[in-house]
């Protein structure tokens, strides 16, 4: 469930930027631990401010939805659950050997097994699957049962799939040549990413509606990395970093923001206005529980709600979701 990026937001040259002062935009829900569990982690939202994700008390995990209240039903079978489409069914794994990709059409009713070991990435918005599989690679599976194999090889992981399932991004697993970012068409072949200077590798993590990726340049010989975005012609451009020395991420984009992460003197979930302007998560978000810090955001609706994911510091995740001050 990601949107475009204004269109200028790819334009402007970078440099790194001090941390500024910003409004509030977001406030948070603490999502119910279930019964039994220790810790909790979100991994999407819809519309609707449902949020799916997993918990656990050791392991294995177990899959787990909350509705917009907060409220936490866990699934029957499931490991994790990854995606939610805005009418309800939600995609993830169920345990096993190897893990399967499954769908709960019902979050009561038993998971729908979709044949392929592996697990749900992303769902578009017409509920065309993206399939990471564990031996051959990313897979789409459409509502018409149709099934494109993007590689025949497990050397590529799947990471997002655009919101009108025409666009695939993920990246090569490195071993000899490194890690490079693709995008691919279904039907199409796998298109490499061009590397932005000084780097010499990167990874697709995440895509707009309008086919801008976003992800990471960096250096595995120089521990360097960068938040990352590709136009839709394939341009790359580097974001700011509040901590000039760092490592971030990019990947989820939201109205007129971008989500990624940052590793550095200050270590959190960043919210990008535009590549120049980085904040932190923490600092625009009202009504975190005492002692809750931000540790990760990862998808965001259309309309900017965001699912995250707090430590409780010395202890244990819980799940959020942030939604927009009005």
């Amino acid at each position: 469930m990601l949107v475009a990026l204004a269109g200028s937001f790819l334009a402007a040259s970078l440099l790194c930027a001090a941390p500024q002062a910003a409004p509030p935009r977001f406030t948070a829900t603490l999502l119910e631990v279930p019964p039994g569990a220790i810790s909790s982690q979100a991994c999407a939202v819809n519309s609707s401010g449902s949020v799916v994700g997993f918990a656990w008390s050791g392991n294995p995990s177990a899959a787990c939805v909350w509705d917009a209240a907060g409220h936490a039903l866990l699934l029957p079978e499931g490991g994790a659950a990854t995606d939610l489409t805005d009418s309800g069914v939600i995609g993830g794994w169920t345990p096993g050997n190897p893990m399967g990709a499954a769908l709960w059409l019902d979050p009561n009713g038993d998971p729908h097994p979709l044949g392929l070991a592996g697990w749900v990435v992303a769902f578009d918005a017409r509920t065309n699957i993206l399939v990471q599989t564990n031996d051959h690679g990313p897979h789409l599976c459409t509502r018409a049962g149709k099934v494109y194999t993007a590689t025949g090889s497990n050397h590529d992981t799947a990471t997002a799939l655009s919101p009108n399932g025409s666009l695939a991004v993920g990246y090569t697993n490195g071993y000899a040549n490194g890690y490079h970012a693709w995008r691919w068409h279904p039907g199409s072949p796998i298109e490499y990413l061009p590397t932005p200077a000084p780097y010499t590798e990167t990874k697709a993590l995440g895509v707009s509606a309008s086919g801008t990726i976003l992800g990471m340049a960096f250096d595995s010989a120089t521990a360097t990395q960068q938040a990352c975005a590709w136009s839709p012609t394939g341009s790359p451009v580097l974001f700011a970093r509040i901590d000039p020395h760092a490592t971030a991420l990019a990947q989820a984009a939201g109205p007129n923001f971008v989500l990624g992460f940052e590793w550095g003197a200050t270590v959190g979930p960043i919210l990008w206005t535009d590549p120049q302007h980085p904040y932190l998560l923490q600092d625009l978000t009202t009504g975190l529980p005492v002692g809750v810090k931000l540790y990760g955001a990862v998808d965001v609706t259309p309309s900017g709600t965001v699912a995250a994911t707090g430590v409780i510091v010395g202890s244990h995740f819980c799940a959020l979701r942030l939604d927009p001050v009005p």
